[in-house]
């Protein structure tokens, strides 16, 4: 069995275009994180376990009772839609409120953690 050397032969740099693997791409947690940090909140909505998991007092368990929340119940209408979520209180939700958007109400319209499940108690508002 010959052995071929590699001492005469030629190699030449050939220029090859950046590769675009899946492990390149900034996957969805990646975004939301970058997305927290810029100060956009995450749409509760859309957003999966490892995305939730990023919000601050949010680990895997409590990921997985908002997921199967929104599966069993549907999806939520207001950020306030969270208190259904056992191990989510009112200071826990006072918390992640600036964090988050609901997106995807009935009537089209955009609910932002800032503002959600609040009436509007103004002289002509809608509360009362």
């Amino acid at each position: 069995m010959a052995v071929v050397g590699l001492a005469h032969a030629r190699l030449h740099a050939v220029p090859v275009a950046p590769s675009h693997s899946l492990a390149q791409q900034p996957r969805p947690p990646a975004l939301a994180a970058r997305a927290l940090r810029e100060g956009s909140p995450v749409e509760l909505n859309q957003a999966d376990a490892p995305t939730l998991e990023l919000l601050p007092g949010i680990g895997p368990a409590l990921a997985a009772r908002i997921l199967a929340s929104k599966r069993e119940d549907g999806e939520f209408h207001s950020v306030d839609d969270l208190l259904r979520v056992r191990g989510i209180g009112p200071r826990r939700l006072d918390a992640l409120r600036p964090l988050l958007t609901v997106t995807h109400r009935r009537d089209g319209g955009s609910d932002t953690g800032v503002n959600a499940g609040r009436l509007d108690l103004a002289p002509g508002g809608q509360g009362g």
